[in-house]
């Protein structure tokens, strides 16, 4: 009986190491908890997330993938978030609404944990609130990537000769220099010839 306890426990221990938010946490500590989540199956193509819509849970993937997408749903992906990583977390952290849409990539099985629950396995294992910190600053870290593209990307779309500048600039700072030199020269020539005059006198 012990043996077969052991078994299971290990078994859960796996499961548990795949999903991200949950390495290194001790099944025991939130076995009651995960009795308490729900499971979602979400299609290809269908929408999990999305601005404007107010999020409570916390989805992580346990197969298939999603994309996540910024401004539009048809918009570029962003990212792929595929087994074991979980979405959602940013918007119930913020208290706001989701900032980018999310969509089933391929047919997708999710874990899924109400924000009440959340709060109680951050409290009942340091492992798991660790982990959900290093899930917001990836996030962040992430989502600043991207602001940045995006705003780098309109300034080209509005400005498309902002790519040629510095080859201008270069060639502007060539042409300085160049002048400069000329100068310089012209200065030690004018030097010589002076001190040539002086020689005749």
């Amino acid at each position: 009986m012990e043996q077969v306890v052991a078994l299971n426990s290990d078994y859960k221990r796996a499961l548990l190491q795949a999903l991200e938010l949950f390495q290194g946490v001790q099944p025991e500590d939130v076995q009651d908890l995960l009795q308490r989540c729900d499971r979602r199956d979400l299609g290809a193509g269908e929408l999990l997330l999305s601005p404007g819509e107010k999020n409570e849970h916390v989805f992580i993937v346990l197969s298939g993938s999603l994309n996540v997408h910024i401004g539009s749903p048809g918009g570029p992906v962003l990212a792929t978030m595929e087994t074991g990583a979980c979405v959602g977390e940013m918007s119930i952290i913020e208290d706001r609404d989701p900032s980018a849409f999310v969509i089933g990539a391929e047919d997708t099985h999710l874990l899924v944990i109400h924000q009440s629950v959340l709060w109680e396995m951050v409290d009942a294992s340091h492992e798991f609130a660790k982990n959900l910190l290093v899930v917001l600053s990836e996030r962040v870290r992430s989502h600043n990537k991207g602001r940045a593209a995006q705003v780098r990307a309109s300034r080209d779309d509005r400005c498309p000769d902002r790519t040629r500048q510095p080859a201008l600039d270069g060639r502007l700072l060539s042409t300085r220099d160049q002048a400069m030199h000329e100068e310089r020269r012209t200065r030690v020539i004018d030097h010589d010839r002076c001190r040539q005059l002086q020689g005749f006198q």
